[in-house]
């Protein structure tokens, strides 16, 4: 059996979009950090989105807080130790984000609410794609 690591969500971008350089095997490359809240109902759920190389530019150039998106990525987990500030011990801290891999930006700021909806907004927006 073939396991797949892809997730799909559609909200707003919650947070300024943040893009900066870093070094990566020798070379610059772009890196975009943003999040998305997706309304579920009664509640909210937010997730730490993560762009590369073109993709984090233009999500920098296009996206800004509040706008519609849809994008397809998949989950990177991290795990560190930090110390537990009441104990002082050392323990293991898990996060995640979602890279993404696939983008696309509503025109409106409105939340899309499906991917039937999301692919009629594509005349208005723009699909941005990876390097």
């Amino acid at each position: 059996m073939s396991m797949q690591n892809k997730i799909t969500i559609i909200g707003n971008i919650a947070t300024d979009i943040a893009v900066r350089k870093v070094p990566v095997r020798g070379e610059e490359r772009s890196v975009a950090n943003f999040g998305v809240m997706v309304n579920e109902g009664n509640r909210a759920s937010f997730f730490p989105v993560v762009a590369w190389g073109k993709q984090a530019e233009n999500a920098g150039k296009y996206l800004s807080k509040g706008r519609g998106v849809s994008l397809d990525g998949y989950i990177d987990s991290k795990q560190r130790e930090m110390l537990d500030p009441a104990t002082k011990e050392p323990r293991k801290v898990y996060t995640f984000s979602i890279v993404a891999t696939d983008i696309l930006y509503d025109s409106k700021k409105k939340q899309t609410s499906s991917v039937n909806e999301a692919a009629q907004a594509a005349p208005d927006g723009a699909e941005m794609g990876v390097e």
